[in-house]
């Protein structure tokens, strides 16, 4: 059986609503000819929108993370239900469970010397912005927030650097900020 080159490529929207709208006494392969393209394609396209029509199964629920209504393709159970905003932030909670049961898994000494670590940098860190910081003790104001509320992946010693404070003091204002929910 020979195999026509071309038979699983998708057609556009255009495509899509041109053989919509054909006269259903115009063949396949002649409607495939106008639009160029493979007439297996065209076939399956028109038997497939007569039997399921123009548009696909939708349903409505709320978003997993925010809460907020939600319009999903198709129909059923899936684990992945957020808007494309929440789902960055839904993905950190989800993964969080995980990594708690990895961090307990791990020997006593493991943890000690991983918090050693994070400790020594968090120092270094400490002591480097301390000499550059050109806000030390100064009022966060509403544009300091809003940087670090539109940028909560930033790593804090970036964000210390850039907005000319310490790394102490970003930590504890990212944690003011959590604790007014305006960060998640």
């Amino acid at each position: 059986m020979p195999v026509s080159p071309g038979v699983s490529v998708r057609l556009t929207d255009a495509h899509l609503w041109a053989i919509v709208c054909a006269d259903p006494t115009v063949s396949n392969r002649q409607l495939a000819a106008q639009l160029d393209a493979a007439g297996g394609t065209v076939t399956h396209a028109r038997r497939r929108l007569r039997r399921h029509g123009w548009t696909c199964p939708v349903s409505y629920t709320s978003c997993r993370y925010c809460c907020r209504p939600l319009t999903q393709r198709g129909r059923g159970r899936r684990r992945n239900i957020f808007h494309p905003d929440c789902k960055p932030a839904a993905v950190r909670v989800r993964r969080r469970g995980a990594d708690r049961r990895r961090w307990e898994a791990l020997p006593v000494e493991d943890r000690r010397d991983r918090l050693a670590r994070v400790r020594a940098f968090e120092d270094e860190y400490q002591e480097a912005t301390k000499a550059t910081a050109r806000q030390r003790h100064a009022r966060w104001t509403d544009a300091d927030d809003a940087v670090l509320i539109a940028r909560t992946d930033t790593p804090a010693p970036v964000l210390a650097a850039e907005l000319g404070r310490t790394l102490y003091g970003v930590y504890r204002h990212r944690d003011r900020l959590r604790e007014r929910e305006l960060l998640p």
